[in-house]
């Protein structure tokens, strides 16, 4: 699972620049290397958030959800919005109470690494570092009113053994600012 990350950060050229990110969740995490933020499990669960996008806040119950219902998996929450303020965001994140951390993605390396566009916008890395899962949450831009749960499947299915049955759906919410590369 690390491997995809660190090869991400290491073929990016980011892995450096990762030392600037700052965890907004209200957790200390070691800063550096996204994988010291890891534990070692079965998968790894990426999730693109906004503070400010409202198809992203309306997901994050789903999220925490997921997070409580699969303990023996990783969630990571990711924040690479450029134009949000950073103290409201961070206040934003600790209030929701996620239970896994938000690492501020301030250069965006780590979005473009993953090719997050909007918010909400998951990710399922498998120990081998493979992506299996990439897209939406569900099939809503408002979580209350979705139907399918995209995530949740793909979840369901990896932990089921098999390969997800939707190995990527179209994102929907808000568009990542992301800060100009110089």
């Amino acid at each position: 699972m690390f491997k995809l990350i660190t090869l991400i950060l290491l073929f990016s050229g980011c892995a450096h620049k990762v030392q600037k990110t700052l965890p907004l969740s209200g957790q200390t995490y070691k800063s550096g290397y996204l994988n010291h933020q890891y534990k070692d499990t079965s998968a790894t669960v990426v999730v693109f958030v906004s503070a400010y996008c409202p198809c992203s806040n309306s997901h994050i119950p789903l999220v925490k959800e997921l997070k409580s219902k699969h303990p023996n998996l990783t969630f990571i929450g990711v924040h690479s919005n450029a134009n949000e303020v950073k103290t409201k965001a961070k206040k934003y994140f600790t209030e929701k109470d996620l239970g896994f951390p938000i690492i501020r993605d301030e250069s965006g390396d780590i979005a473009r690494s993953f090719g997050a566009v909007k918010t909400p916008h998951a990710f399922i890395v498998d120990s081998h570092g493979e992506i299996i899962y990439r897209g939406a949450i569900t099939d809503a831009s408002n979580a209350k009113t979705s139907t399918k749960n995209f995530l949740e499947q793909a979840i369901e299915d990896f932990q089921a053994g098999r390969t997800p049955t939707v190995a990527s759906k179209k994102t929907l919410g808000c568009y990542i600012e992301l800060k100009e590369k110089v």
